[in-house]
């Protein structure tokens, strides 16, 4: 019943009462605060708090040393209630509305207590609060924080148990997030103390606290990061790359998008480490996770857009070569020095990128790979080929990618939408989706021929269209598209005039579907 009338009085309005809640609260709601049944400590705490987040006016309008005391009293339940999900739950009900009265002296010497508390989900409830609250007294915060930077670092560095070092690296997560200017001047320092952990093998449990902490720091740091790149992005692809853990990639993919965008380090990427973005189209096809599949799409959306020719010269070179990144990089070469050209006749200048000398060596291997790269570009089929200026371009890619997903069949939940996807594409191409056919019609009969019955009816009707929209020029491709229709043609079968659709068209051609069916006749009579 206590805690039934607690949570009932929370969810009155007290507006009109201001002057009297202080008091209200401290005589009938703290009194509960030392219960011994941990339901009603919990239910008093939420009250009391939720009594002044909802009448704001109170903490600015009513007594201040009163409202203190109340506040100090919660602080004190932060520290010496027995249960640690009550002294977690009452530092998080302290929320933006309590800043200025949590900025009061005597309040932070009762936080600086939790954050020395022994329970870590205490320590991070603390250290966001003094990270939010800087502003409102930054001559007592910010030496404690700078303290508690110094220690956090040697808890990572020294500490013997890996718990602790998680522990540690997501403390200095919080900190870079809520007190990020106080951190800026310990760029250097903390990066030489992470990436270390990132490197040791032995660290397997701790990279994705520290892969969290990087990129944090990337927000903090910015262009103080560069020199130290050619560090980091190899060690977050390696993480990219790992096939154990699922939230490890998330978090390296969200990782590696901070640091691209707060370095301002687009592009280059591509050059320096040509096996990133088949890196990045393996995590797209292949992982079933939403968050992580969204979070590569934000990552190539911070990388930005490479011309797709000079993509698809890294990508060939990438894939004749079993070198590492380093080395593919020195024979790509000749393609930065050419991006560094265009870079620079736009007037844009790139610190801390790393170029190659250029000597009568490098000069024949140069020659060599663009020899290698043309050649695998002429054997490449003509729709490779499209320039990025071609009309023809960017519908082919989406078709192309669009036939896939129909010829795989556990994406079959997927069908549908392809279809409509691929349906609106050539009415917008009208007659000029004629050089598709070849892509479009092997893999949409091969699927009418093995689907489930319920998708035959959207597949002819889709295949109706198509015969619609092209004409004459489906000729080439009546006889298999006449053997499908044979099958299915029956005065019962509910497709009939899907098939009446895409038979009409060819009356006029040599072989008409009239004279497909006479020969096929002749041949059962025989």
């Amino acid at each position: 019943m206590i805690i039934l009338a607690l949570q009932t009085l929370s969810e009155f309005d007290f507006s009109e009462f201001s002057e009297c809640l202080t008091q209200f609260v401290q005589e009938h709601v703290l009194n509960y605060l030392e219960d011994e049944n941990s339901k009603i400590r919990k239910a008093a705490i939420k009250t009391g708090c939720y009594l002044y987040v909802k009448n704001n006016k109170t903490i600015h309008t009513g007594n201040i040393d009163r409202v203190n005391e109340i506040i100090e009293r919660f602080l004190i339940v932060s520290i010496t209630d027995p249960d640690y999900k009550i002294r977690t739950k009452m530092l998080k009900y302290l929320s933006k509305r309590f800043d200025n009265l949590l900025a009061h002296k005597t309040n932070l010497k009762l936080l600086f207590q939790c954050v020395r508390n022994s329970v870590f989900e205490v320590r991070q409830q603390a250290i966001m609060i003094l990270g939010r609250i800087t502003d409102h007294n930054p001559s007592v915060i910010l030496p404690f924080l700078r303290n508690e930077l110094v220690q956090l670092l040697s808890q990572l560095e020294y500490a013997a148990n890996i718990k602790e070092k998680e522990e540690a690296a997501k403390l200095l997560s919080l900190l870079m997030k809520y007190s990020g200017r106080m951190c800026e001047p310990y760029t250097e320092a903390m990066l030489n103390c992470l990436i270390p952990k990132l490197r040791d093998s032995s660290y397997t449990t701790l990279v994705p606290s520290v892969l969290l902490a990087m990129g944090q720091l990337s927000e903090v740091g910015g262009e103080m990061m560069r020199p130290k790149l050619g560090e980091i992005i190899p060690l977050i692809i390696d993480n990219l790359k790992d096939q154990t853990n699922a939230a490890k990639r998330e978090i390296a993919v969200s990782a590696l998008t901070h640091i691209v965008e707060s370095t301002n380090y687009t592009i280059y990427p591509y050059v320096h480490y040509p096996h990133l973005i088949r890196t990045i189209r393996k995590l797209l096809l292949q992982e079933s996770s939403l968050a992580l599949r969204n979070a590569v799409l934000q990552l190539l959306g911070a990388l930005g857009a490479l011309d797709p020719y000079k993509m698809r010269q890294i990508e060939l070179y990438a894939s004749m070569s079993e070198e590492s990144d380093s080395d593919i990089y020195e024979g790509c070469y000749w393609l930065y020095e050419g991006m560094i050209e265009e870079a620079r006749r736009a007037g844009h200048h790139h610190q801390g990128v790393r170029k190659i000398a250029v000597d009568a060596k490098h000069v024949d291997k140069e020659q060599q790979n663009k020899e290698k790269i043309a050649n695998y570009l002429q054997k490449s089929d003509k729709t490779d080929n499209i320039a990025q200026f071609d009309e023809a371009f960017y519908p082919t890619v989406a078709i192309k990618a669009l036939m896939r997903v129909l010829l795989v069949p556990n994406l079959k939940e997927y069908h549908e939408i392809v279809l409509q996807a691929s349906k609106f594409i050539l009415k917008s191409l009208t007659t000029d989706c004629v050089p598709f056919l070849p892509i479009i019609i092997p893999p949409l009969l091969n699927l009418i021929k093995t689907n489930e019955s319920n998708m035959t009816s959207s597949l002819f009707e889709f295949l109706s269209e198509l015969v619609n929209n092209v004409g004459e020029n489906i000729e080439p491709y009546c006889p298999p598209i006449f053997e499908v229709i044979y099958q299915y043609l029956d005065e019962k079968n509910p497709l009939i005039l899907s098939l009446i659709h895409i038979s009409e068209p060819t009356r006029p051609l040599y072989i008409s579907y009239a004279v497909f069916c006479l020969k096929k006749k002749k041949k059962k009579q025989k």
